[in-house]
């Protein structure tokens, strides 16, 4: 009488594809859908759904049942139907399917209707009607009852261990777990009441409630079903996307009108999407499915003939372009604005949407159209109007340009400041070279720099030579975070009010100096560029960068030690990590304010004498005195740059 839950949810699975069958001949997805459980698809079908019950047709499903049906009497066919159900079907239903068999009979359902009043064969209960041998009948005891039902003794004993129930909140004062058979509540009803009517009542009240009527003549709880809708959503998602329904020729073909519309879309929007119009006239997931979008691709391309019009793999697109004549009237709408993107000229020149597919191709024309205007300049896909660039933009700050010694070879042949190719630098400095901490103006190498990978803003750590030049490194900015345009070497850039020059020769940013005026400190503040859909912004948090801080005093230090003479960039070293271990950015940020120099000849001064070294785990350079006697590493001398 009562099933697992697994077992429940293929019986109510099978219920509803069976009551969404009667009168239609669908497909798997059809199917699927009509059976009014959420998320389903037609693989399930075949998973789970009841082989003996339906039957494939091509692509279509059927009832089995049918197939005996065209030369059985009227009467018998309809008791099949309601046999086949299992329970109660409605008369709307009922005719729908006897429509179904007997197609040509115009009489059907007026002949349906005369059957269903035959009570020896049928039963109706409110505007459902079932077969009248469902009813039980009653018995003078229950022995008498039970011969007359044919109750078996397993059924006797399951129905004796349901509760008696109470007629006033029948069913739902019973069906609040597992399914119970229909016949067990009849049997209930009639040893409550011992009223012969008992039992068409028991099917007029569970009509009349939410219970859900199961094909194995079972009935079960709305919370219960609902459970079985949930178990069979997890089944579905364990069996994945289901393939959708082919479509045939017939599906396929659109009468002219149609086609016409389709056209009148294409020319009225200027372009039209394959899926789209695949969608709105072939509707559901089957016109989404590759195979049938395939299919009505090369039916829809070839069916769909107008001059004016082209397409490409996913869409149609009414025929545009620019003109050579046109690059004037576009220079004038970009003067006029200041500043536009490839869309914008793209919408006023030509009038289409943005969906167009020929939109990629016409941007590459419209670059290559406005690539000989020197007035014009071009970032990415947005158009602007040259400006004047002041000279001091495009000029080197005297207090940048630095040139490396000529190696130094003393009296016992030791040789000093000399140049390492990379492969002899220390282990510890070959990443740590491309630190943006340890780069600067002419001594960095974009393609292996490791910048912020923040694209709403950028950390800037300033240093004593830029805050004297008003200068900014392009070394500590991720690239693209400016928008420069490509054709422009020097182009200004609006921050927080003030204007600033990116020059992309020079690797600088130029006009800081207003910023730097609030700033004390002589190397390390850190600021931050913050970049916004209105524009760019500068926030001075008083933060310092440890690795790049000189105060006053030791930059007064520094600058004594940069008027001695005859100092190497080695001695300076020396002099310098005596005092303390430092970081490599750090000490090259020291060793600039004495002499300028690059990182790669501070690095290959650490890596070629024995009395530097890394301490331990802290990544700081030391200077060991003791060994300052044993001079330049000999092993190194193989990566000497020539």
């Amino acid at each position: 009488m009562t099933k697992e839950l697994s077992t429940g949810a293929a019986e109510y699975l099978n219920t509803r594809l069976f009551s969404a069958m009667l009168g239609s001949f669908p497909k798997g997805q059809a199917l699927a859908a009509a059976s009014g459980i959420s998320g389903i698809q037609s693989g399930i079908i075949e998973a789970a759904g009841d082989k003996s019950m339906l039957s494939r047709e091509g692509v279509r499903y059927t009832l089995s049942y049918r197939r005996s049906c065209g030369r059985a009497a009227f009467s018998k066919v309809v008791s099949a139907i309601l046999e086949n159900s299992g329970c109660p079907v409605s008369l709307p239903l009922l005719e729908k399917e006897i429509s179904v068999i007997f197609p040509a009979d115009k009489t059907a359902t007026a002949k349906l209707r005369t059957h269903l009043e035959d009570k020896t064969r049928f039963f109706r209960a409110g505007e459902y009607y079932g077969l009248t041998k469902w009813l039980l009948v009653p018995g003078d005891d229950e022995e008498d009852f039970a011969f007359a039902n044919s109750v078996s003794d397993e059924e006797a004993a399951a129905w004796n261990g349901l509760p008696a129930g109470d007629a006033e909140k029948f069913p739902a004062d019973i069906l609040s777990g597992e399914p119970v058979s229909v016949r067990a509540l009849q049997y209930l009803a009639w040893k409550r009441e011992k009223d012969e009517n008992c039992f068409l009542k028991v099917y007029e009240k569970l009509l009349a409630s939410d219970a859900v009527f199961l094909r194995d003549g079972t009935v079960c709880s709305k919370k219960t079903a609902e459970g079985y809708r949930r178990e069979l959503a997890r089944f579905q998602k364990a069996l994945g996307d289901s393939p959708a329904d082919p479509l045939t020729p017939e599906d396929i073909y659109l009468e002219k009108s149609a086609l016409k519309k389709i056209t009148d879309t294409i020319i009225r929007k200027g372009c039209f999407e394959l899926k789209d119009a695949a969608a709105k006239y072939y509707g559901g997931k089957d016109a989404c499915d590759p195979q049938n979008l395939k299919l009505i691709k090369d039916y829809l391309f070839s069916a769909i003939n107008d001059e004016r019009i082209d397409h490409d793999d996913s869409q149609w697109f009414v025929k545009v372009d620019f003109d050579d004549e046109d690059r004037d009237d576009i220079c004038s709408f970009i003067t006029e604005k200041g500043s536009v993107t490839a869309e914008d000229i793209i919408a006023e020149f030509l009038g289409i949407p943005m969906e167009h597919a020929g939109v990629p191709a016409l941007k590459k024309r419209l670059a290559a159209l406005m690539a000989g205007s020197e007035n014009i300049l071009v970032s990415g896909e947005r158009y602007s109007k040259a400006v004047m660039i002041p000279e001091w933009a495009k000029a080197i700050p005297d207090s940048l340009v630095y040139t490396e010694p000529e190696p130094v070879e003393d009296m016992e042949g030791d040789i000093y400041d000399c140049m390492l190719e990379p492969e002899g630098f220390d282990p510890a400095l070959r990443s740590e070279i491309y630190n943006p901490l340890a780069e600067d103006y002419g001594d960095e190498d974009p393609s292996r720099t490791i910048y912020s990978i923040d694209e709403a803003k950028q950390r800037c750590v300033l240093k004593y030579h830029h805050r004297m030049a008003g200068t900014f490194p392009l070394c500590q900015v991720q690239p693209g975070f400016f928008d420069i345009p490509e054709n422009a070497d020097v182009f200004p850039v609006d921050i927080s009010g003030k204007t600033v020059y990116i020059n992309k020769n020079t690797r600088l940013i130029y006009g800081m100096a207003d910023f730097y005026s609030d700033i004390t400190s002589v190397s390390g503040t850190v600021f931050y560029i913050h970049k916004t859909p209105e524009g760019y912004t500068f926030e001075n948090t008083g933060e310092t960068e440890k690795n790049c801080a000189i105060d006053t005093n030791r930059s007064m230090e520094l600058l004594e030690l940069a008027e001695q003479d005859n100092l190497t960039v080695f001695d300076i070293i020396c002099r310098i990590l005596s005092r303390k271990p430092l970081s490599f950015p750090a000490l090259y940020t020291e060793v600039n304010i004495v002499r300028r120099c690059s990182r790669l000849l501070v690095a290959s001064i650490l890596s070629s004498y024995h009395c530097f070294n890394v301490k331990g785990k802290t990544g700081l350079w030391a200077f060991d005195e003791k060994k300052i006697d044993q001079g330049f590493n000999k092993n190194k001398k193989k990566y000497i740059k020539k």
